[in-house]
């Protein structure tokens, strides 16, 4: 990998794949400003993900009629499109996108975890890491362009903020060709059986890698029954007020970048881990334990010496961050290892299955806090 341009090429399609659900979660204040009593936070991960796993599936039994290109940058193409639909403020307008934009991602992250699979386990740990840093980036951009343009001009402050996330996406189509023509990607699609890009799913895959699948499904799904509703709606703060959930949100994102560049800079502590499969599972498990704890700190149902101080609600998002980071990515590396060398591009894609179906049942589990 010269100059590391297949690496740092995957950080940042890790990054665009990601973008545009971290511009529509994390702009929660404007949306809710805009559509109020709507629960914005719980309603965008439903619409997202549930197409998301739906086309997912459909990639995995027919994705072998389009090319690895053509998934990929055609789920870049409407992300772009979608990117534009909060101009209209339209609500309607607007859940339509999302939905569009989650079935999109199942095309393009679907099939760049297919790509990367056979490559070393840095590159799969690239993708992951890119992916935490699009939801910093956005958190940051979010937190910049709500100070700089004012809450009275929110209307205009949303429309640079989607338009830098739009940006980001239409860069990532060139950088998709700067991929394609790295000796990595050549070298490694030349190798794989067959030398096509079928995407299937078979039994050996999941016999050999069903601790790391479910690790992932377990990881997301707890992640996705906290973030972002609760951080938005459930925990207050009488000193930053709105700015609260931004803060949070934003918090949650560095702790997931840190957590996801960790196998990177411990990667014999990664393979570790990442080697005592059922270990793995069983720290992917105990994570349940965030659900209780955050019920403490919450403002609805919490204890009232929790919930009215700040540094609880923060030390648990920073927890449930990198723990998110560094278990999801770890097990999304080890996974493909584990995997037949002919077989290590269906089980990326298996394993963005399993991640996508955690991220589902997680978005569903959300609307829980509400009874």
């Amino acid at each position: 990998d010269h100059k590391n341009v297949a690496y740092w090429s995957c950080v940042a399609l890790g990054a665009g794949i990601l973008f545009p659900w971290n511009a529509w979660i994390t702009a929660v204040d404007y949306f809710e400003m805009t559509y109020p009593g709507r629960h914005v936070d719980r309603v965008f991960p439903v619409l997202y993900f549930f197409p998301n796993v739906c086309a997912l599936l459909v990639v995995l039994k027919h994705g072998h009629r389009l090319s690895q290109r053509a998934r990929v940058r055609g789920g870049f193409v409407v992300f772009l499109l979608c990117l534009l639909a909060p101009a209209f403020a339209s609500f309607a307008v607007v859940c339509v996108a999302v939905a569009l934009t989650g079935a999109a991602d199942a095309f393009a992250q679907g099939s760049l975890f297919g790509v990367v699979a056979p490559m070393p386990p840095s590159h799969t740990q690239a993708l992951m890491a890119g992916t935490s840093v699009s939801g910093l980036v956005i958190a940051t951009l979010r937190l910049t362009t709500r100070a700089a343009f004012g809450e009275a001009n929110v209307r205009t402050a949303a429309g640079a903020y989607f338009g830098v996330a739009a940006a980001w996406v239409l860069a990532c189509v060139a950088l998709h060709g700067v991929l394609e023509r790295t000796e990595m990607y050549a070298y490694y699609t030349r190798e794989k059986d067959g030398g096509g890009d079928y995407v299937t799913v078979p039994r050996d895959v999941l016999r050999r890698a069903w601790p790391q699948a479910v690790s992932v499904y377990a990881v997301y799904a707890v992640t996705l029954s906290i973030f972002p509703g609760v951080l938005a709606e459930d925990v207050s703060s009488a000193k930053l007020g709105s700015w609260y959930p931004l803060v949070l949100i934003a918090c949650f994102n560095l702790f997931d970048v840190v957590g996801k560049a960790a196998p990177a800079l411990a990667p014999a502590l990664a393979a570790r881990a990442g080697g005592d499969a059922r270990a793995l599972l069983t720290l992917a498990l105990t994570r349940v334990l965030f659900v209780p704890a955050f019920v403490c700190v919450s403002a609805r149902r919490g204890f009232e010496a929790l919930s009215a101080n700040e540094l609880p609600c923060v030390l648990l998002v920073m927890a449930l961050g990198w723990t998110n980071g560094w278990v999801g990515a770890v097990a999304m590396m080890a996974a493909p290892e584990a995997a037949e060398a002919s077989r290590r591009e269906a089980c990326g894609t298996v394993m963005v299955l399993f991640l996508l179906s955690g991220l589902t049942t997680g978005a569903f589990c959300g609307w829980l806090w509400l009874l």
